[in-house]
């Protein structure tokens, strides 16, 4: 049975990173009829039956993969409880909340200059730096000028 969802983007993102988000969402990785599945159990307590709710993936190569929560479905033909089928969308749309946070933090990583970390943040101030460095008198230089050199750090 499919589930309806507010969703409709396909996330494509490195296999890793979906397979983070959807163990974090407790869903485990299986293969059902020849492709990559997650699958999480959601338990009814009043008819004590469980129900599987799938999600299936597109594998592109070894490294990356493309999920779409609309394709979710669950395994049983049976009539589902709604309450059972509101918690599936309720997990549904924080699954695809967090997977689309993972693809914005790829993609954002992807474009954006790295901070290094150092003392100089780009190539300009890496020069001045540099030039400041050569120019600066040695340990041994400042003894002889009778001054005190910087404490070893």
């Amino acid at each position: 049975m499919k589930i309806q969802s507010t969703t409709t983007s396909v996330i494509k993102l490195p296999f890793s990173a979906i397979q983070n988000v959807m163990m974090f969402q407790g869903f485990s990785k299986i293969s059902f009829r020849q492709r990559v599945v997650y699958r999480a159990r959601f338990d009814d307590t009043s008819t004590r039956r469980s129900y599987r709710l799938m999600i299936p993936v597109q594998v592109h190569d070894n490294l990356t993969c493309s999920i779409n929560v609309d394709d979710a479905f669950f395994e049983d033909t049976q009539s589902i409880p709604p309450e059972i089928i509101g918690a599936a969308e309720c997990k549904l749309n924080e699954v695809n909340a967090y997977l689309n946070d993972e693809w914005e933090k790829q993609t954002q990583d992807r474009f954006q200059p790295r901070q290094t970390g150092g003392m100089a943040p780009n190539m300009e101030e890496m020069i001045k730096l540099g030039k400041q460095m050569a120019a600066s008198k040695t340990n041994q230089e400042l003894r002889e000028a009778n001054q005190i050199p910087d404490p070893i750090q």
